[in-house]
């Protein structure tokens, strides 16, 4: 017993001094050491893939390998993503170069009308790329994206179809995923200044309050719309615990959705939307944690 009251105080001790050692670590240096550490792995990472015409990084295999994409994965613009954020703060030529580079291998998605991702690889890569550079063929790149992406609206059910499969069991389906390709197209409208791209935006956000949440807040993965009514006909998860379950990952969609909506547009209402959902997270519900 005494021993293992020894041990615990040592134990605590070694926490306390090392929380205290922590707090002599101003958070501005936390901050700036973790970016260090980013952009080394980063270009490292870069580096690696350099000579594999259209690689990505994607997942380790179970061997310990680097598992890799092409364009065509919806996350594929995320790495070229980080490597402007990086730039960003800390703009030498290395950082860009390899921005550069893999924005360059993602610019084919421009054409994609298969799927709805389109702003979510865009937008992180040619996007952030236009934001810092001001490069007009990445505006460019952009501005064909968007028109590919409204191809997938319908006006009879207003909202814009997430996914082509399944359809045995969906008609129109639309996943709350979805949310976060919708700064794609309020920027084309600024940038052209056609309104039609974020009248499409919007009326997909007001469709989206109208059917996917349940009374508190929490949010439905997939809703399916009846092509004909135009009326919901299957509400449902596809990658959460259930159907009935509040899947995490998609409440974060919902969540940056409204609030980025809000900021494009001024509308209170998806300010109002987006609150709510960050009540979820605090007051208990029946649905949260699956």
């Amino acid at each position: 017993m005494k021993n293992s009251i020894t041990a615990g105080l040592l134990l605590l001790s070694a926490f306390l001094i090392s929380c205290q050692q922590n707090e002599k670590e101003p958070l501005s240096q936390v901050i700036e050491r973790g970016l260090q550490r980013a952009t080394g792995q980063a270009l490292l990472m870069a580096k690696e893939l350099e000579s594999q015409e259209g690689a990505f990084p994607r997942s380790t295999n179970p061997d310990g390998t680097l598992m890799t994409s092409d364009y065509h994965w919806w996350c594929s613009g995320f790495f070229p993503g980080e490597l402007w954020y990086l730039y960003e703060n800390n703009p030498t030529e290395e950082l860009k170069r390899f921005a550069e580079l893999y924005t360059d291998r993602v610019e084919e998605y421009k054409n994609v009308t298969y799927t709805h991702d389109i702003g979510f690889v865009l937008n992180c890569s040619f996007g952030n790329g236009y934001r810092l550079t001001g490069n007009p063929h990445y505006a460019d790149v952009m501005v064909t994206g968007s028109n590919s992406l409204i191809t997938r609206y319908d006006e009879r059910v207003g909202a814009i179809r997430s996914w082509d499969f399944n359809t045995y069991i969906w008609q129109f389906p639309v996943i709350i995923d979805n949310m976060m390709n919708l700064e794609l197209l309020t920027w084309t409208s600024r940038y052209t200044g056609n309104p039609i791209y974020g009248d499409i935006a919007c009326a997909h956000a007001d469709k989206t309050i109208a059917n996917h949440f349940r009374d508190d807040y929490s949010s439905f993965h997939v809703v399916s719309y009846d092509t004909i009514t135009g009326n919901t006909h299957v509400h449902q998860t596809h990658q959460g615990y259930a159907d009935e379950s509040a899947w995490a990952r998609g409440q974060a969609w919902a969540i940056y959705g409204y609030i980025m909506m809000y900021r494009e547009t001024g509308k209170k209402a998806y300010l109002e939307q987006a609150k709510k959902y960050c009540t979820l997270h605090h007051e208990p519900s029946e649905y949260a944690g699956r």
